[in-house]
């Protein structure tokens, strides 16, 4: 017999008044706490996997280590797509949140970690004239590192998304594109110090690879190409018997590597739960270290953080953190516009690593794929420091004043090594230092509140808070480039023996005031409202204010008398909110772009203005005590779109959707466990009036925004197939909409089951409804005859194969090099994301040990032949999403490790 069992962590309890619908991320090594406020109590109920729920926190500690990257577990949440730069040790993410709200160049959802904002910036170029260059990359070095790597996930708590309209509201400005809240971790009042190890290792292979020709086929299909088109071949029969499978440069640039990480910890308290002088404390510390699949590149951090809450009598509570991450990274650079991983997938097999005198073996002087992996690569070393202090004081009965200031520093220095573009005498292993850049980023926030939380008579809860925020941001970047051949100096302060020195400062300050109302009748009937007002500086050192309004209406059916006590219907909450977020808390390096002025003459800034409406509509339902819970919610987001401030609408970036999660918690004797679907489907079209006086460009020819087509539509040729000749036809000169690359559908399943001291837990994502753009196989899918070509080329024309899609040996590929739908492939999949089996060793009282063997990217059901359908080659920019350069492959990984407590 199978019954259910209360599932209260797995989706959020309404709050009244001032609720926020947060989605909680269930992290596998962290027990999540809910609280919900009904007549000034607060609730608390912790479900660990298979336990009854407790009261009070007290959560055992059955959860295991994650080696999936906190952005890729937000996946569990609906409507909510995380998507990887590339494969790269430390690359960075774009997170999506109920699709594309914006055309911005740089679109990340708002960071708030323990109630500061933080990670808005990042050093996307050194120096402005640098910024927003087309097809940017997660390979422009001076990119910096991820910023969530100074968090390890052994750090986090709890992990909250908000995108209703009514939460993203409330943050204004700094709140289009949803919002992420991520609580580490504190000690707990009462608690005895404890200390906790977590760790793991394993190795990590390319997932996947490009199917290529070998050298003798490859030869073959050059003799061909020749003949057809009038050249005697290029190899004779005897080289072609000598070729056999010649190099396979992806095996040569790719290894088996190893990752580690060790997470140390101590929590506690002095003083008992109940004393007016309590303290609470957690201290960590986290090594992570991975060699990288593709050679020559690595990953090294280190993080420290240490979290304190004093209590100061019974009106006075103190909070304080401190956190610092450092990474050390070795990263492959572009030679040109050419990279080691693309160049291997290009490069002909029939071309040794060596050449006989030890040499670097190279085509016509092009550099090999070896040789640019060992020579052309960067050193960033990243720094991050996060500091926060916060003081409460009761003033009166249910009046609070806060107030919250914080610091958050990131400084980042760059080496960048290049070698000769031609064979030199020896075959060196590194490169030559040619230039130096270094970037520091400081926010200072300063954050006072007063609040006002309490009810009255039993049925009337009333709920206020105004609070004001200022920020001031600094940076500075410098370039330092070394002299080569023996070019004179320029431009070099005294005393430096270089090429050339640049530097760049700026200083800005943003301010905010945020007005909240709440009001709950008999915690049935509730009501909410927002307004912010933000002053921005813009372009020519002026100031505008914005004013962003946020309501919603809540109605907690559950409550009422006549569905309380009724036994299957535990939970029954609908809600309606309204809000108005902007862009202009975006403070990215690459906010804006430059905007093509056509042939030769150069480009033109950008700065987007654009104001998102929301609206929505949700219902929650609990049956059976919340044994199973259903959640469902219909959006619609328009975003207008203005070029520069105060311009008149340009064009507007239309979102509509339905959210809806389903999940139980179940058990059939000795066996339980708790299951999660979440699905989502989102309809994004950009519109644009016919009379709009400015057309908005995207960085190159394959992407451009096309009135009631989504954003990232993929604009090209279609094609007919090889002629009678087995030339390449295409329907006309004029090109069309062919696709986009944003998702219309995301779907992600996480399961978790316990059998005695056994768990298991895995979580599965998919996305479709989606196109990929590779322009490595637009290129390899046609027998040029030029540079190697993938198997799919087995079946070309030839005058006995006909019927086929592609073109016949030495065909031109001039039109392949651009978008067509022979070269679009559908990035539709499915992924086992994660997979963790556990035993538990030891236990005895709150001492406990276990082992486990976890995987990540271990299966991909899909049809594309790159590297991976989930990249994001363009970044967080939206106008470029499923774009794959194939610079980096996605790694499979499998570790054993150990988790204890004692």
């Amino acid at each position: 017999m199978v019954r259910l069992l209360p599932l209260s962590f797995l989706l959020p309890l309404t709050l009244p008044a001032l609720a926020q619908q947060a989605d909680t991320v269930r992290l596998p090594d962290v027990c999540i706490e809910k609280s919900l406020i009904l007549d000034q109590t607060i609730y608390k109920s912790c479900w660990p996997l298979g336990q009854t729920p407790l009261l009070d926190n007290q959560c055992p500690e059955h959860y295991i280590p994650s080696l999936l990257p906190l952005q890729e577990q937000l996946r569990q949440v609906a409507g909510v797509q995380a998507t990887p730069y590339s494969g790269a040790p430390g690359t960075g993410e774009v997170v999506r949140i109920r699709g594309a709200a914006s055309i911005d160049s740089h679109v990340q959802p708002l960071y708030v970690v323990d109630g500061v904002p933080m990670f808005q910036y990042r050093f996307s170029s050194f120096m402005p004239q640098e910024a927003n260059s087309p097809y940017s990359s997660d390979f422009n070095f001076e990119a910096g590192s991820n910023p969530l790597l100074s968090i390890p996930v052994a750090d986090v708590e709890q992990v909250q998304v908000l995108k209703g309209a009514y939460e993203t509201g409330q943050y204004g400005f700094l709140g289009q594109n949803g919002v992420i809240l991520i609580t580490t971790k504190r000690g707990k009042a009462g608690q005895a110090p404890r200390v906790h190890y977590a760790g793991y290792g394993g190795v990590q292979q390319a997932r996947h690879r490009y199917d290529l020709l070998g050298a003798r086929e490859l030869a073959e299909v050059h003799n061909e190409a020749n003949r057809n088109n009038g050249y005697d071949p290029e190899y004779s029969p005897a080289q072609l018997a000598a070729f056999g499978r010649g190099t396979d440069w992806q095996s040569e640039l790719l290894r088996t590597a190893a990752i580690q990480e060790h997470h140390l910890s101590t929590d506690g308290s002095f003083g008992t739960a109940d004393t007016q002088f309590g303290t609470r404390y957690y201290l960590g510390a986290d090594y992570l270290r991975q060699t990288g699949i593709v050679l020559n590149s690595s990953l090294q951090r280190y993080a420290l953080r240490f979290n304190l809450d004093q209590q100061l009598g019974r009106r006075a509570h103190f909070s304080a953190g401190l956190s610092y991450g450092e990474t050390q990274e070795r990263r492959l650079a572009q030679t040109g516009l050419q990279q080691a991983m693309p160049v291997a997938l290009y490069y002909l097999p029939m071309i040794p690593v060596y050449a006989p005198n030890g040499d670097y073996a190279t085509d016509y002087d092009n550099p090999n794929p070896v040789q640019r992996a060992r020579q052309n690569y960067a050193t960033p070393r990243n720094r991050r420091l996060l500091a926060r202090g916060q003081m409460q004081f009761e003033l009166l009965t249910g009046l609070k004043l806060d107030l919250r200031v914080s610091l958050e520093r990131d400084a980042l220095q760059a080496s960048e090594y290049e070698g000769p573009r031609v064979v030199s005498s020896t075959a060196p292993t590194d490169g030559q230092e040619i230039r130096q850049r270094e970037a520091t980023y400081r926010q200072r926030l300063l954050n006072p509140a007063l609040r006002f939380d309490r009810t009255f008579g039993g049925k009337h809860a009333v709920q206020a808070s105004i609070e004001a925020a200022h920020w001031q941001r600094d940076e500075s970047r410098s370039v330092l480039t070394f002299g080569r051949g023996g070019l004179p100096p320029f431009n070099v302060p005294p005393g430096r023996n270089d090429f050339g020195y640049s530097s760049y400062e700026t200083s800005q300050q943003y301010q905010a005031i945020t007005a909240r109302v709440g009001y709950t009748y008999a915690g049935r009937y509730a009501v909410a409202a927002s307004w912010q007002r933000n002053a921005t500086p813009l372009l020519g050192g002026s100031e505008a204010s914005q004013y962003l309004p946020a309501a919603q209406l809540s109605w907690h059916a559950g409550e009422e008398a006549w569905l309380k006590d009724r036994g299957i219907i535990s939970r029954l909450d609908a809600r309606v909110g309204w809000g108005v977020t902007s862009n202009r808390g975006n403070f990215a390096g690459s906010h804006g772009f430059n905007q093509p002025l056509g042939g030769n003459l150069g480009s033109y800034f950008l700065f987007l203005d654009e104001l998102t409406t929301q609206y929505d509509a949700g219902l929650d339902v609990g049956l059976w005590q919340n044994r199973l819970t259903l959640s469902a919610a219909l959006y619609r987001r328009e975003t207008d779109i203005r070029l520069g401030i105060g311009s008149p609408d340009e064009s507007e970036l239309l979102n509509r959707g339905l959210e809806t999660t389903v999940a139980a918690s179940w058990q059939a004797g000795k066996l339980s466990g708790t299951s999660s679907l979440a699905a989502s489907f989102n309809h994004n079209r950009y519109q644009r009036p016919a009379d709009a006086p400015i057309q908005i460009f995207v960085p190159g020819p394959n992407f451009v925004l096309i009135s009631d087509q989504p954003v990232s539509t993929f604009y090209g040729s279609r094609y007919l197939g090889p002629d009678a000749s087995g030339d390449p036809q295409f329907a006309s000169q004029n090109r069309e909409a062919l696709g986009s690359g944003l998702p219309r559908q995301l779907l992600s399943l996480s399961q978790t089951a316990r059998y005695g001291r056994l768990s298991l837990q895995f979580q599965v994502d998919g996305m479709f409804g989606y196109q990929v753009y590779d322009p490595n196989l637009a290129l390899l899918d046609v027998p040029t005859g030029y540079f190697n070509a993938s198997t799919r080329v087995r079946n070309r024309w030839t005058p006995t194969n006909t019927n086929t899609q592609v073109p016949r040996a030495g065909a031109s590929y001039t039109r392949f090099g651009q978008v067509s739908n022979y070269t679009l492939q559908s990035g539709n999949h499915l992924r086992l994301s994660a997979l963790t089996l556990a035993a538990d060793v030891w236990k005895h009282g709150a001492r406990n040990a276990a082992v486990f063997v976890s995987g990540t990217n271990l299966l991909v059901i899909s049809k594309y032949r790159g590297f991976d359908p989930n990249v994001s080659g363009g970044e967080a920019d939206p106008r470029q999403a499923g774009l794959d350069r194939g610079y980096y492959p996605t790694a499979r990984t499998v570790a054993v490790g150990v988790r204890a407590t004692l």
